[in-house]
């Protein structure tokens, strides 16, 4: 095993942690691992969709704001995005804007699967 393939390993085992952490109610735990996590594979998607979540479920909720701005940098077109901005809004109190992001959720997410089904045929 080269030490790039134990280096991903163990970034993976963190990233399984960090969720076992969520699923029982350590969200502060999960957030420090995914933190360490994304400052050592910054381009990694999913360890920032989950650093997003756990953030919000910490009462971070402006770093998932942060976490979902810079995604959408990147270019990440996904609804998840929405409803992890959405979560974040209203854990602040911002309603409004977090009813118009889930509404945004509701909208892409119903777009993407109505084109994934017309490409299956």
């Amino acid at each position: 095993m080269t030490v790039t393939q134990r280096h991903d390993e163990s970034l993976d085992v963190l990233q399984l942690l960090s969720q076992l952490y969520l699923r029982h109610g350590r969200p502060d735990s999960a957030l420090a691992l995914l933190r360490a996590v994304c400052a050592l594979q910054p381009d990694d998607r999913r360890a920032s969709l989950a650093l997003a979540h756990a953030a919000t479920q910490a009462g971070q909720p402006r770093e998932s704001e942060r976490v979902v701005d810079r995604l959408r940098d990147e270019g990440e077109p996904s609804p998840v995005l929405d409803l992890l901005q959405g979560q974040a809004l209203a854990a602040q109190g911002r309603h409004g804007e977090a009813e118009q992001a889930f509404e945004n959720f509701m909208e892409r997410r119903s777009t993407e699967q109505r084109t994934s089904k017309r490409a299956a045929r």
